[in-house]
């Protein structure tokens, strides 16, 4: 099982568990406790996985002999990109158009890890 389904799964039964306990211990309608664990799982999800904090790309666009790295594609438009591999480290980030792209009929790289 993958890490993210570890983290998905612990997160949606340890606030099932929470709630009945909370439930049980405070006399108070078990409706509100379930509206406010369910408001706790969904920004808790939210949060983790779209955050895309520490992002490294191994796809490098070229545009006018600048590298720019793929990070995320953003709706159906736009590729997120920065100067540099790791997001954190960029001192750029730009949108491009996939459409911009496309017209200009240019090719992605994959960045060699060496883990390969």
């Amino acid at each position: 099982m993958g890490r993210g389904k570890k983290v998905f799964l612990t997160i949606m039964t340890s606030t099932v568990i929470l709630i009945f306990v909370a439930a049980n211990m405070v006399n108070i309608n078990i409706i509100s406790w379930v509206v406010l664990g369910t408001l706790v799982e969904v920004l808790s999800l939210a949060i983790i996985y779209l955050n895309i904090g520490n992002t490294v790309s191994n796809i490098i666009l070229v545009i006018e002999d600048n590298n720019w790295y793929v990070f995320k594609r953003i709706d159906e438009k736009y590729l997120l990109c920065g100067n540099r591999r790791n997001i954190n480290d960029s001192t750029k980030t730009k949108l491009f158009s996939i459409d911009d792209i496309v017209e200009q009929n240019l090719c992605f790289e994959k960045v060699n890890t060496g883990a390969e």
